[in-house]
């Protein structure tokens, strides 16, 4: 039996874990929102299933094409797909993921094809992840006789859509939020974008407000973080009771204005 925990802990730094990302049985992607004015949508980490339904959704009831789709992944830290399932390899949370790579996960990804019996854990989520009670429903760890493992990109080219990758830490650096800026800016105005990070919340929001900061000019900074809750994300002008978190969120509330002001 290979079990990715034990495996990838050896393999990486100390402390390093695998962990599976969501219930991938469960149909309803965590934090799902649809934003139709912004032609964009956003989510939590979704498993292949998920996403072939969220593409389906996407084509279907707004009729755009696939090849007009393009999913950005925020996540600054590793992950993989076994069967379709989504898992994670990090230090312990998006600040301490640094040090992976798409290298890692290449790495990683040739490793774990050639074993026979993999075993994916359950991540216990902690009060200070900032994640909300009832975003992980995962309860068993998933055994797989054998896998295929891929990429995210691998992933979304199977179904015909672009991928582009932005690794985010959750205090969202203004380095990422200028390199959003310009790559949403060069795509064509009936691209539908659908952004993404681990839970969908913190760094998902965020972004989603800079795209609307883009589009809707008219629109003021309290009334695009106040919708952007309102539809499904986090309320990124709440202070969390944690008052080891409440620095950095100030700190991530103090770029989302400065940016707002650069863009209007």
């Amino acid at each position: 039996m290979y079990k990715v925990i034990a495996a990838l802990a050896l393999m990486l730094n100390q402390g390093s874990a695998a962990y599976l990302e969501n219930d991938h049985k469960v149909k309803d992607l965590t934090s799902l929102r649809y934003i139709d004015d912004l032609l964009a949508s956003g989510s939590g980490q979704f498993s292949d299933d998920q996403l072939a339904i969220l593409l389906n959704d996407i084509v279907q009831r707004r009729n755009i094409h696939p090849s007009k789709i393009v999913v950005i992944d925020l996540r600054q830290e590793s992950h993989l797909f076994a069967n379709g399932i989504p898992f994670t390899i990090t230090g312990h949370s998006e600040n301490t993921a640094k040090d992976y790579t798409s290298k890692n996960e290449k790495a990683i990804q040739t490793q774990l094809r050639t074993e026979k019996n993999i075993v994916l854990e359950p991540r216990k989520i902690k009060k200070e992840d900032g994640l909300k009670k009832d975003s992980r429903k995962i309860r068993k760890s998933v055994q797989l006789e054998s896998a295929i493992i891929k990429t995210e990109e691998e992933l979304c080219k199977n179904y015909g859509v672009q991928y582009w990758r932005l690794p985010v830490t959750a205090n969202s650096e203004k380095a990422a939020i200028n390199e959003f800026i310009k790559f949403t800016s060069s795509l064509p105005k009936d691209t539908w974008i659908h952004i993404h990070c681990r839970g969908g919340e913190a760094r998902t929001t965020a972004f989603l407000a800079i795209l609307e900061m883009m589009r809707f000019k008219n629109h003021s900074l309290y009334n695009i973080l106040t919708r952007q809750h309102q539809v499904g994300g986090n309320d990124l002008l709440k202070m969390p009771s944690q008052a080891e978190r409440q620095q950095a969120v100030r700190d991530r509330l103090d770029v989302i204005r400065n940016t707002f002001d650069e863009l209007h």
